[in-house]
């Protein structure tokens, strides 16, 4: 059997048609160097060649061996279910822009939404799993689709923002990270915090590259793609290729680095959560029978020049009452309430307190949900107690009095959103005159 005869029935067995070339050129050397071998036993170069086609063994046996090898099935499935993956998180951004456009147009809110980050280095991971498995099996069509969503993807910009950003704020700034005192330097203060301008480009800069990574990535696709349909039919380049490769390394240092440095940034920000629970949990009871007690001591209306007896922490302001017509004083604070007098009409007797949370509350939406406009404020006290109202006020008016009520909801201080229920309830004597309920 000739040598082109032998390696055409071996390739007949090889379904990725993707590695003809490279299996052909493979045991075309193979035969080259064993029929060298024979020719330097002594025989002559046709037979050296027939014997060197005999040591090769049975063409289809050598055909199904290099099938299995390189056979891309699983490869294949699992290069699907990673661009399935990337075009859902491409469409989880479009559905939810407005979140994912907050981490370029103010990252530095100092708030953090965990989903939008791991969306974000999901679909980023998934995009390179898909590329690099192309690459590395020849998958051209795969890499085609992979580039054509990449450049439908430009739609969505935003997709990537997070994840660079979650690399950019590890190195310079991010909420909750300063809690790690043993790298002050290289975390640096929170977001919104007494940051340098230096910090803020950086962060900036580095997280606006990450916009043309669907540009990049769809024009290095498709030129991929190229390169592989032209290896399939023989026009090999080793030095291309290695410019492919290095793109997808790239992709996957970057997915690591994300990876890791999103880890640290998430348990961190857990780990302050916790201690900010766990503090509450230990001083709010004093601070709260405190508060009230301060709160229930004040009988309205309450004359200006009481305000010694209670120890308050301001004196009446008069410039306040003769500019705006108004004064507000604070008589108490501590880590977690304020009370306050207003004096309404400037006459210096305030007909009103109020009492505020500085902090989150563990209220959640189920409980706001218990709360219905038929009620009677006695009612909602009994259900809500006034330590889990998020600021309430009382008022004297010449009708009786009147009571406010904002109550918000974050689903528990560990899992609060950017946009908590919110309840605001006005009543007269006890009894309910606006309701609003705004759901997150």
């Amino acid at each position: 059997m000739k040598k082109e005869e032998y390696i055409e029935n071996v390739l007949k067995h090889i379904h990725n048609k993707a590695f003809i070339n490279t299996i052909a050129n493979e045991l075309d050397e193979h035969i080259d160097d064993r029929q060298a071998f024979y020719k330097d036993c002594g025989y002559d170069s046709d037979t050296a060649l027939q014997k060197a086609v005999e040591h090769m063994g049975s063409p289809d046996n050598i055909g199904e061996q290099m099938n299995r090898l390189y056979s891309n099935t699983k490869t294949l499935i699992t290069g699907i279910i990673a661009l399935l993956v990337y075009i859902g998180g491409l469409i989880f951004t479009v559905i939810d822009i407005p979140n994912f456009m907050i981490i370029s147009t103010d990252p530095g809110d100092g708030h953090f939404d965990i989903y939008i980050y791991i969306v974000s280095l999901i679909t980023f991971a998934s995009g390179m799993l898909c590329y690099t498995l192309s690459l590395k099996h020849r998958m051209k069509t795969l890499m085609t689709v992979f580039g054509l969503i990449n450049l439908v993807g430009m739609l969505s910009p935003f997709t990537f923002l997070a994840f660079g950003y979650s690399i950019a704020g590890f190195c310079f700034e991010f909420p909750g990270v300063s809690v790690m005192p043993w790298l002050p330097h290289t975390i640096g203060v929170p977001i919104g915090g007494e940051n340098s301008n230096l910090a803020y480009i950086l962060i900036y800069t580095f997280t606006g590259l990450f916009f043309a990574v669907p540009l990049v990535s769809g024009m290095i696709s498709l030129l991929c793609a190229k390169e592989i349909k032209a290896q399939q039919h023989g026009f090999f380049s080793e030095k291309r290729l290695r410019h492919f490769k290095r793109y997808g390394a790239l992709l996957l240092a970057l997915t690591i680095i994300g990876t890791v440095t999103l880890t640290v940034e998430i348990s961190v920000y857990k780990a302050e959560i916790w201690k900010e629970r766990n503090l509450l949990q230990i001083l709010e009871p004093a601070n709260t029978v405190k508060a009230f007690d301060v709160y229930d001591s004040i009988e309205l209306p309450f004359d200006k020049k009481n305000l010694e007896s209670i120890n308050s922490q301001q004196q009446y302001r008069e410039l306040d009452a003769n500019t705006y017509g108004y004064v507000l004083t604070m008589v108490y604070s501590n880590e977690h309430y304020s009370v306050q007098l207003a004096d309404n009409d400037a006459d210096g007797i305030y007909e009103e307190k109020r009492i505020y949370a500085n902090t989150y509350s563990d209220i959640t939406k189920s409980d706001i949900e218990k709360i219905t406009a038929d009620m009677t404020t006695r009612e909602i006290l009994d259900l809500l107690p006034r330590e889990q109202i998020n600021d309430y006020s009382y008022t004297v008016t010449e009708n009786g009095y009147e009571e406010e009520f904002y109550i918000y909801s974050f689903n528990g201080i560990s899992d609060m959103q950017r946009n908590p229920s919110e309840l605001h309830i006005i009543a007269q004597n006890g009894t309910i005159t606006q309701f609003e309920y705004y759901p997150d």
